[in-house]
């Protein structure tokens, strides 16, 4: 729960907790229309094929029925409109207020790397400082977006689903619910294992890129044959490294991964046993296909949140990295001829000006 500790995000995210939140209410409308759509296909077969067992008992208890395919057809063209523009705007207002706050991010980085010598960048190689500009600044955007926004919209999502399957029928939900306790330990287990080694995923890509830059950068001339074999060796090394770190990451997540995609048939599985072995609260065919939908509904939701702690474990690496470079305290030394040749474009030329020693707060 670093995230919630965090300076930055307190000052430049959650702070605009307003703007979120109406944000968060669109997206919200969008995907809780996708219940509706569902549900309302059961007025076509109710229409068309005068089927009893209907998907819209649901709907009915609400007070909604349609009473010719031609209303049918107007309220589906307008629902899937409106959905069109509702996730439209949620995409484009989260992404936009990402995408601000990764800009103001990297102006402030760009603006403390301006003032650090050539002399640091020669010590330090300079590769590892451009990942923080592309791959790391990505990482923090999925984090804002698919991390914190669309956890929380899926959140409210599946609490919304709840109630509609506690209405359909409570025992049916309790066994849902009843299942989903049971199996988030696992779920929880594979996140704890992943995360060391998304991290050490990140830090040995990190060295293996640091040592190509520097590798190259430093180059004089011609590579000496020994120098080669050296050089290809440490390199080889490096990136053994990285491939360990990748293909336990890898395990890791494929395991996970799979874990999701049997959640779905899990949970169908569980329901249909409960009804089985309980027949008295078998309820109707009807209301049964009305649940299933619903259940149906929610599985993609369900699949995003469990991908939530490791979308946000990334994110904070990449931001903590780019943190440590923008609160780096370096030494700034400037030489007589730097600084009189500063002054001479000022107006005011002084070459036998003192050194001067500046520390980065």
């Amino acid at each position: 729960m670093d995230w919630l500790k965090n300076k930055t995000l307190k000052r430049h995210w959650f702070a605009h907790w307003g703007r979120l939140s109406a944000i968060l209410l669109i997206g919200w409308l969008g995907a809780v229309s996708t219940f509706f759509l569902s549900l309302m296909t059961g007025w076509f077969f109710d229409l068309m094929y005068q089927n009893s067992i209907s998907k819209s008992e649901l709907l009915a208890d609400f007070g909604l029925r349609v009473s010719s395919l031609q209303q049918f057809f107007a309220i589906l063209g307008f629902v899937i409109l409106l959905k069109f523009f509702l996730h439209f705007w949620e995409r484009q207002l989260i992404r936009t207020k990402a995408e601000k706050f990764n800009f103001h991010l990297m102006q402030r980085l760009f603006r403390r790397q301006l003032q650090w010598t050539s002399d640091y960048y020669k010590k330090n190689g300079f590769g590892k400082y451009l990942l923080r500009y592309s791959g790391d600044q990505l990482s923090v955007r999925n984090m804002l977006c698919n991390g914190f926004h669309r956890g929380l919209r899926d959140a409210f999502f599946l609490l919304t689903g709840l109630g509609l399957l506690v209405y359909l029928n409570p025992f049916w939900t309790l066994t849902i619910v009843a299942t989903l306790l049971i199996v988030s330990p696992i779920a929880f287990l594979l996140d704890s294992k992943q995360i060391p080694w998304t991290r050490s995923k990140r830090n040995k890509k990190s060295l293996v890129l640091k040592y190509v830059t520097e590798t190259f950068s430093n180059q004089k001339g011609d590579f000496a044959k020994s120098e080669r074999t050296k050089i290809s060796g440490t390199f080889q090394e490096k990136s053994e490294e990285a491939l360990t770190a990748n293909l336990q990451y890898q395990f890791w997540e494929n395991s996970r991964l799979a874990w999701v995609a049997i959640l779905g048939p899990l949970l169908t599985f569980s329901l249909l046993a409960a009804i089985s072995f309980s027949p008295e609260s078998k309820g109707s065919p009807g209301q049964l296909l009305a649940f299933m939908l619903v259940i149906g509904a929610m599985a993609p939701a369900i699949r995003s949140i469990s991908k939530t702690p490791s979308i946000i474990a990334k994110g904070m690496i990449s931001l903590e990295k780019i943190e440590v470079l923008i609160k780096k305290k370096t030494p700034l030394t400037y030489s007589k001829k730097a600084k009189g040749e500063k002054e001479a474009e000022q107006g005011s030329a002084s070459p036998e000006a003192e050194p001067k020693l500046v520390f980065l707060e």
